[in-house]
């Protein structure tokens, strides 16, 4: 009898991470810090479950890239790119790990991605965001 290859435990463990890194964008209380949270909660949360979970992670990344090139075009600051850059570096890197060392990829992704993300968006949410009641 074939038994199916053991799973990484903390690669689900990382994803719960990033999916509650993901949901902590509502603290932002704008649009693209709630669009981050719905898409970043279903990308993570569903990714170790899910048959189709490339696709919901390369959707995310498109989604996310999308609403970092809008906040970019609306309000170019340097801290902003500062913030692009990293997050760049950091999917970049979590991407290549991702296969190999899964949880530390996911570990990166929440400390180099997720958190400078937020903290963008926290910001821009509150300069240049039409909608967002001070």
């Amino acid at each position: 009898m074939i038994e199916p290859p053991p799973t990484d435990r903390r690669a689900e463990y990382g994803e719960v991470l990033c999916a509650i890194g993901a949901l902590s964008f509502v603290i932002t209380r704008c649009w693209i810090g709630y669009g981050i949270a719905v898409n970043g909660a279903i990308a993570h949360g569903l990714s170790q479950r899910c048959r189709h979970a490339k696709i919901l992670i390369a959707f995310d990344t498109v989604c996310n890239a999308g609403f970092i090139a809008f906040g970019l075009a609306t309000d170019p600051v340097v801290g902003n790119w500062i913030a692009a850059a990293i997050i760049a570096h950091g999917l970049a890197i979590s991407t290549f790990l991702s296969e190999s060392r899964p949880f530390v990829s996911r570990l990166v992704h929440f400390a180099c991605v997720q958190i400078p993300a937020f903290c963008a968006v926290y910001v821009w949410c509150r300069c240049c965001d039409p909608f967002f009641v001070h």
